[in-house]
Parts: C-alpha cells; structure tokens; sequence
C-alpha cells in the first residue's frame, strides 16, 4: 500500500475501503496543519489579554491625582525659572516652585511632583509671572526677558502612576529655540483620559492616558512699556502645559483564557479542519473517478 496507507479519508467502493495517494497527502497537510493550531490555541491560552471598556467619571473635578514633570532647560539658571500652576474651577494662579526640585550649573533641571485636581488647569515653567509683582517692577524686569531661553527636553511628564502598556507621548520629547534675538511660549494642549488598570492578580492602578498637540509662538525683541503690557501685547516666555481632563474613563483589564475555553475551542478547530478535509478528499476523489470513466 505504500504511501496511501496514510489515508485517513478511506472512500467505499463497490463494498470496499479504498484509500488513494491524493487522500493520503491531504490527511498528512490535515494533521500538519491541525497541530499548528493546537499548538498556537495553547500558546494563547498562557497569554494574557486586556479588554477595554469606558465608563463615566464618578470622580470628574474633585479627584486628586499626581502631575509629575522632569525638564531640563539648557541655557538658563534656577533663578530665572518660575513655575506657577492654574486652577480653572478656582481661578486662581499660585506659584509652586519651592514644590520642586531645581538643580543644574550650566542649565537647570525642574523635576516634582505636585497634586492637582482631575479638572482643566495649567502647570507654566515661565520667566516670571504676570501678575506676582507691580506694574513698575514688571517692566523693568521684562526688559531681561528675551535672556530666557525656552529651549528644552521633557525628560518625562505623567499623570499618576506607571501601568503596564502605558504611553506617555512627551517623554524624552526635545524643542530648540529657532534663534537667539528671539524667545518663545511653548503651549502643549494635553488631553487627559483617566484610567484604571486591573491586573489578573485583583490589584488595581489608578492612572491616566494623555495625548497632547504643541503650538510654538516665537516673537522678537521689543520695547516694553506700560501700554503695550496693559493691552497684553506682551508675551512671556515660558513652557505651558494646559491640561484637560476627560468625564470618561477608560478601565482596562487583564484576562485569560479559562481550561473549559481551551478545550472548547481546541474540539471546534480540530474537529471543524478534519471534517472539511474530509469533505475536500470525498470531492477530489470522485472528481478522479468521473475522470476516468469520461
């Protein structure tokens, strides 16, 4: 019998079990390509998973969470820099700076952590701010304004803790100021979506998910006055990060295949390629046999 013993789609013929070469190949193709399935159901039920779902902020705008900034401004000192946060419910401006970190000789390097509010708001590293002095003062210190140099590297930005597949899109993010006669406001426009990840374990983070967009104004060097500040034809130079937090929430969960899921789909597959492979075998053989008699 050679090579059709292999047949496991024996065919009846005139009251006997007929087994060909064409059903012996098609059953070793079968079984070849049943063991890669099985073999690829058994790798993904040891693989976890993680399904979606978005559901209302119970919490929207009277949750806390952590906003942590590590910058590096390369061509300014720590005396120049100001960090000031913006509470849109409160409107209220306060300045933060002695709530981080600042260090560096030849640049200066902000880094904290502060909580903020699960609302709209603002987090500004700035030459100074617009309203913490006189008017007199003001103008006078503005005259030093294009010394502050925006020019910097975002070393990392989070809202809230790490949680695996996390993805914070300004991390190591780089911007040089074009030219040196000139200075900048650098807005980025974050959109924040809280988020709560599940581990498989039953453990729970509390976290948030951010896009953000980045606009740039650069302008040159002018003569401030008292008109020109009080029109708010003024800009001062700085990094603002303006945040927004989304009424949704997006949880994601850690799943896994349980053992009844395996075995049922594992039948399913191997069951449903062996009786197509059968069917493909019956057509191929008879499709021979109207062959030969034509």
């Amino acid at each position: 019998m050679g090579f059709k013993r292999y047949d496991a789609f024996s065919k009846s013929s005139t009251g006997t079990s007929v087994q060909t070469v064409e059903g012996a190949a098609l059953s070793i193709s079968a079984f070849i390509f049943m063991l890669v399935l099985a073999v690829l159901e058994l790798y993904s039920f040891f693989q976890v998973s993680v399904v979606e779902q978005i559901v209302l902020d119970n919490d929207f705008g009277t949750a806390q969470t952590n906003f942590s900034l590590d910058i590096d401004f390369v061509a300014l000192k720590c005396d120049q820099v100001h960090v000031i946060l913006e509470q849109t419910l409160k409107k209220e401006h306060q300045e933060v700076t002695s709530m981080f970190s600042l260090s560096g000789t030849s640049g200066c390097n902000v880094k904290g952590t502060i909580p903020i509010p699960k609302d709209s708001g603002s987090l500004s590293v700035a030459y100074m701010h617009p309203t913490s002095k006189s008017t007199l003062r003001l103008l006078k210190d503005l005259s030093d304004m294009f010394s502050f140099d925006t020019s910097h590297k975002i070393n990392s930005l989070s809202f809230g803790s790490y949680f695996p597949g996390i993805n914070n899109p300004l991390d190591d993010f780089t911007y040089n100021l074009a030219t040196e006669s000139s200075a900048s406001r650098v807005w980025y426009q974050i959109k924040v979506v809280p988020t709560i990840y599940r581990s498989i374990d039953g453990s729970r983070i509390q976290s948030n998910q951010f896009s953000v967009s980045q606009y740039t104004k650069t302008f040159k060097r002018t003569k401030v006055t008292a008109s020109t500040f009080s029109s708010g034809q003024v800009h001062i130079p700085g990094v603002y990060l303006q945040y927004d937090f989304s009424p949704i929430v997006i949880e994601k969960s850690e799943t896994k295949k349980t053992l009844p899921q395996l075995i049922t789909r594992l039948f399913a597959l191997l069951g449903g390629t062996y009786a197509f492979a059968g069917l493909l075998d019956a057509f191929i053989y008879h499709s021979i046999r109207v062959k030969k008699i034509d």
